[in-house]
């Protein structure tokens, strides 16, 4: 399987495959299947390159991505999980528990949690 067919392979389970710090992250995680698994690990080097040729999403389509998720569990790339609290032209803003203060994150930093 080459890039292009993991990546319409994973389009057709409804996961986008994105390059984080030179790391290949799945958004929504937890719905790729052991052999996709396996050919992402083996197709690494030409993924991230096939990823990175794509156009880089603007604040604003990241914004609308998370728009659903509004009060819903998600996981930041560093893998924090929190509460979305709300989305504002500066990004969006996380709660990461009772008594934290509130932290302003970017769109493109945080994930939904399929299964909380």
């Amino acid at each position: 399987m080459n890039a292009i067919e993991i990546l319409r392979a994973a389009k057709s389970m409804g996961v986008e495959l994105l390059v984080v710090d030179g790391v290949i992250r799945a958004t929504p995680p937890g719905r790729l299947n052991e052999q996709l698994k396996t050919a992402i690990r083996e197709r690494k080097t030409d993924l991230i390159r096939v990823i990175g040729r794509r156009a880089a999403p603007s604040d604003l389509d990241e914004l609308r991505r998370l728009w659903p998720l509004m009060w819903r569990d998600v996981v930041t790339v560093d893998g924090r999980r929190g509460l979305l609290w709300s989305i504002s032209p500066y990004g969006v803003v996380v709660s990461f528990g009772p008594g934290e203060p509130l932290y302003t994150l970017s769109a493109a930093d945080v994930f939904a949690i399929e299964n909380p």
